[in-house]
């Protein structure tokens, strides 16, 4: 046996090396999901609620002079929609939110005129404001 077939590479067919398998990179993407049960993932999904007077669908009722009590009864109506009613006809253990009750101004705000806008927003709360509207346009 001579030097140099000692230090040949081993050939095959075609007299060429075997290339090294192709290396896969590991890909940056999550894993797939299978089935439920696969990998014990815990999927948590976060609902929120617009809670009131946001606006949304919920048309206002105008004060007029004539109106009040059809304008209390949709107001009553709306505000128990939103979850607000409560901040302006609390019971004796109701717990009001400051932002509750500043929705519930709010409400209160955007449904009398103008006229009556400024001294109803210095109230310290909705359900006060509601009470002078109430003065105002019966006189209870």
């Amino acid at each position: 046996m001579s030097v140099n077939s000692a230090r040949s590479a081993p050939t095959f067919g075609n007299n060429r090396s075997p290339s090294p398998p192709p290396r896969r990179r590991p890909s940056t993407s999550p894993e797939p999901r299978r089935g439920r049960h696969r990998g014990g993932d815990v999927i948590v999904e976060r609902v929120v609620k617009e809670v009131g007077g946001g606006g949304g669908s919920i048309q206002y009722p105008t004060l007029t002079r004539t109106n009040y009590s059809n304008w209390a009864l949709l107001m009553r109506v709306n505000l128990e929609a939103a979850g607000l009613r409560h901040a302006v006809e609390p019971d004796e253990l109701d717990i009001i939110r400051y932002r509750e009750d500043r929705l519930a101004l709010a409400a209160i705000l955007r449904s009398v005129p103008l006229e009556m806008r400024a001294s109803l927003s210095r109230k310290r709360t909705a359900c006060s404001a509601w009470e002078a509207v109430k003065t105002v346009r019966v006189g209870v």
